[in-house]
C-alpha cells in the first residue's frame, strides 16, 4: 500500500496531519531517544509532528525542521501538589520502604490521577491531534485513560523494552503495576510492541492484543566489515541492564585461550570505576579498551570483526542493528530481544547468563574467518529488512487500518 519515492511517501490517502508523541527525555543519548527521532521524522515528511518531552530541549539525534520539540508541563508538580504523595513520602522516610509496594492503589491514584490525565488530554485537545503516540508504560498508561474521555485521536501505546524488564524486574520500570496497566491500556487503539515474545505474554498476562513493529536500522552504510581484524567491539551504556560485567567475565576465561583478539568498548555511566576495577583485577588493560563516548561509531564497527550483546535485558537492541548494518556476526544470550536478530542465523546464541559458553563463542568466531563471512550475508540481509521504508510502511498501514 505504501511506496518510497524520493523523498516523498506514496499512500492511498493524507492519513494524518497531527501527530504528537509523548516521551520522558529527548536529550539523552538512548535507543529510545534514537528510534522516537528516526521515526518522527519519517512522519514528518508528509504531517506536522511534535514530541512533548519532560525533559530538556536540546536533542542529539537531528530532527527535521517539521518535528517541533516542547517541553510537556511536568506532571510532578502535580504530584507534589497531591496530599497523598507527600504523606506516602513521609511514610518512606519513617518506614525506610516503599509504601506503593504494600498499597498499589495509593500509588496508582498518586501517579495516574485526575490531575495527571486532564493534563494530557488538554494537551492533546490543544494540539488538535490526529494520532498520539505513548513511548514506554507510563504515558501509556496516562494516554489509555484519556482515550477514556473521549479523544477523537488515534491512540497508540509503543513500548519500547521488554516484558520481564516492565513487569518482572522488582522496584524498576512497572513492577506491581500490572493490573493499572492492563486496566488503562485497553481503552487505546493499539499497543505496539517490538517482537512476538512481548506480544504473547502483553496477551497472556493481560488481555491485550498488541502489534509488531520493529525498531528501524539507524543508518544504511556502503562499507561492510572486513572481518579481518582480531577485534570484538560493544557499545552501551555502563548500567546493570546491559551485562558488560559478564563480558568482562567473559573475556577473561576467552584470554587464556587466545592471545590476539581484543575489546573494545565504547560508552559510559553509573558503572564506569566498578567495570574499570574489574578489569584491572584480570589484567586485561592492554585488551579490553575502553574508549568512553565516541562520535564515530560506523568507523569502530567497520575496524571490528564479532559485535559482542551480554545485556540482561533490551528492547530491541538499536546497537546491534548498527552492527548488522556494518554485517558483524554477533554474539548474544537467550534473552527475548535477541529473537528477530537470531531469526537471521547471523550470530551465535547462549544460554542467559553462561559466561563460560559466552567464551566459547567468542572462541568459535574468532578462529573461524569463514563462519564470520557466512554471518555476515545473514545479518546484512536481515539489516535490509528493517529499512526505514519498510518500517514506516508498516506504521502507516497500521494508522490507515484504524481510519477505515
Amino acid at each position: 500500500t505504501y511506496t518510497y519515492a524520493g523523498d516523498n511517501y506514496i499512500t492511498m490517502e493524507n492519513i494524518m496531519k497531527k501527530i504528537i508523541f509523548f516521551i520522558g527525555s529527548m536529550d539523552t543519548f538512548g535507543g529510545e531517544q534514537r528510534v522516537v527521532s528516526i521515526i518522527a521524522n519519517e512522519f514528518a515528511r508528509d504531517n506536522d509532528v511534535v514530541i512533548y518531552t519532560e525533559g530538556g530541549l536540546d536533542c542529539p539525534y537531528r530532527l527535521n525542521n517539521n518535528v517541533n520539540l516542547k517541553r510537556y508541563p511536568k506532571d510532578r508538580k502535580i504530584i507534589w501538589k497531591n496530599p497523598f504523595y507527600l504523606l506516602i513520602r513521609c511514610m518512606e522516610l519513617l518506614t525506610r520502604q516503599r509504601v506503593y509496594d504494600v498499597f498499589p492503589a495509593l500509588r496508582n491514584h498518586v501517579m495516574f490521577g485526575n490531575n495527571i490525565v486532564k493534563n494530557m488530554y488538554n494537551v492533546i485537545e490543544k494540539e488538535k491531534a490526529d494520532l498520539v503516540i505513548a513511548v514506554s508504560g507510563y504515558y501509556s498508561i496516562i494516554l489509555g485513560y484519556a482515550k477514556q474521555r473521549g479523544l477523537d485521536a488515534v491512540t497508540i501505546g509503543w513500548e519500547h523494552n521488554s516484558f520481564e524488564a516492565y513487569f518482572r524486574t522488582p522496584n524498576l520500570y512497572y513492577w506491581k503495576q500490572d493490573e493499572i496497566f492492563a486496566d488503562s491500556v485497553k481503552y487505546l487503539d493499539y499497543c505496539v510492541v517490538l517482537n512476538e515474545d512481548y506480544a504473547k505474554k502483553y496477551s497472556d498476562n493481560f488481555g491485550i492484543k498488541c502489534e509488531v513493529i520493529y525498531n528501524p536500522r539507524t543508518f544504511v552504510s556502503c562499507e561492510k566489515s572486513s572481518l579481518t581484524n582480531k577485534q570484538f567491539v560493544l557499545c552501551a551504556r555502563f548500567v546493570r541492564a546491559k551485562g558488560i560485567d559478564l563480558v568482562i567475565e567473559s573475556f577473561n576465561i576467552f584470554s587464556k585461550y587466545n592471545k590476539e583478539w581484543i575489546l573494545y568498548i565504547a560508552g559510559d555511566g553509573e558503572l564506569s570505576s566498578e567495570l574499570e576495577e574489574l578489569v584491572h583485577k584480570y589484567s586485561l588493560q592492554d585488551r579490553i579498551i575502553f574508549l568512553g563516548k565516541i562520535d564515530d561509531v560506523k568507523k569502530l564497527l567497520l575496524e571490528s570483526s564479532v559485535y559482542l550483546l551480554p545485556s540482561r535485558w533490551e528492547g530491541f537492541p538499536m546497537s546491534l542493528t548498527e552492527a548488522c548494518e556494518i554485517g558483524l556476526p554477533f554474539i548474544c544470550y537467550d534473552i527475548p530481544a535477541t529473537d528477530p536478530f537470531l531469526k537471521s542465523k547471523g550470530g551465535i546464541c547462549v544460554n542467559a547468563y553462561d559466561v563460560n559458553a559466552f567464551a566459547q563463542a567468542m572462541l568459535q568466531l574468532a578462529e573461524n574467518y569463514e563462519l564470520r563471512v557466512d554471518m555476515q550475508k545473514r545479518v546484512l540481509s536481515f539489516a535490509k529488512s528493517i529499512s526505514i521504508e519498510n518500517i514506516i510502511s508498516q506504521w502507516y498501514q497500521l494508522i490507515d487500518n484504524k481510519k477505515k
